[in-house]
């Protein structure tokens, strides 16, 4: 075998093993633009279009007919947004700050340390449907152990129905979230604990550090990209969540409790209205990814020491 010839075996064999992981990858990057990219761009595609099952034989392109619509003559979208605010940043803080918590006394040496961990668990394994009856169920006014605790302790004269007025609807699905989502913090901030050497708590008690020194100059520091990353996961699916909301009372009562998300489910699911409901949901997506966007650079300048 001549020089040139050895030269393109060569190059071909490099070239091969350089092409083989892409090769590879090849199946899941179709099955993933197939399950996830397709569906984004129906959308997107979607929501320029007159779009009703009931009128489907009109079916049209009306280019940002549905955007001007939502933005400039929906009162409803607008009150949705705002509690779709509210119910993001109180479900955020009180996980957040709830399974810090969990976080760090299960991260402690006691008995039945592994048995806590498995039942914290619990919740976040539970089916949506599930969770939501069994809240529903303790909410209720006649039945629920809610109002049962608040009349024993004589907080309350007489049974609240929560789920059925306006101006306690959306915090009782709060609630009801918090208990479903505090799991999920706790479980990543307590693997984001598990990665701390224990070197540096040894180090800091031999110079004579206190709790809570030793938890705000090494643990919170430490600590920190594990917060980011889990907070802004969780907003993400909070503010696409609809199924725990639409369970316990269909966003009622008259939509005192609907989100965006719960709003774009009636508008497709209910009003059958595909079109003005693809132009709900990507109005939430692009205001999720600026926020995502700007979260993410505020968390790489606190890493960075930037001010």
């Amino acid at each position: 075998m001549g020089i040139s010839a050895r030269v393109e075996r060569a190059t071909a064999l490099r070239l091969r093993a350089q092409l083989t992981p892409y090769a590879l990858l090849l199946p899941a990057v179709l099955l993933l633009g197939l399950i996830v990219l397709y569906p984004v761009i129906r959308a997107i595609g979607l929501s320029f279009y007159y779009y009703r099952i009931a009128d489907i034989n009109n079916v049209e392109f009306i280019g940002l007919s549905n955007y001007i619509e939502l933005l400039t003559n929906d009162n409803l979208f607008w009150a949705a947004a705002g509690r779709s605010a509210t119910w993001i940043v109180a479900n955020v803080i009180f996980q957040l700050g709830l399974g810090m918590a969990f976080a760090l006394v299960l991260n402690e040496n006691f008995h039945g340390r592994a048995f806590m961990r498995g039942l914290l668990l619990l919740p976040w394994v539970m089916p949506s449907t599930v969770a939501g009856l069994m809240w529903v169920f303790m909410f209720d006014s006649q039945f629920g152990i809610i109002n049962s605790l608040l009349l024993d302790l004589n907080i309350v004269e007489i049974p609240i129905a929560f789920l059925a007025r306006p101006d306690l609807s959306l915090w009782a699905v709060i609630v009801a979230q918090i208990w479903f989502g505090i799991p999920f913090f706790a479980i990543i901030l307590l693997a984001g604990l598990q990665t701390i050497p224990t070197d540096y708590y040894e180090a800091a008690s031999v110079d004579g550090a206190n709790v809570f020194q030793r938890f705000f100059s090494i643990t919170l520091p430490l600590w920190r990209p594990m917060i980011f990353i889990a907070t802004l996961l969780r907003i993400i699916w909070l503010s696409q969540s609809a199924d725990l909301i639409y369970i316990m009372n269909y966003g009622g009562p008259a939509n005192h409790s609907t989100t965006i998300a719960v709003y774009a489910y009636i508008a497709s699911i209910k009003l059958l209205d595909f079109g003005y409901a693809a132009a709900i949901a990507v109005s939430l997506g692009v205001v999720m990814l600026g926020l995502s966007y700007l979260y993410l650079r505020l968390a790489r300048r606190m890493e960075l020491g930037v001010e």
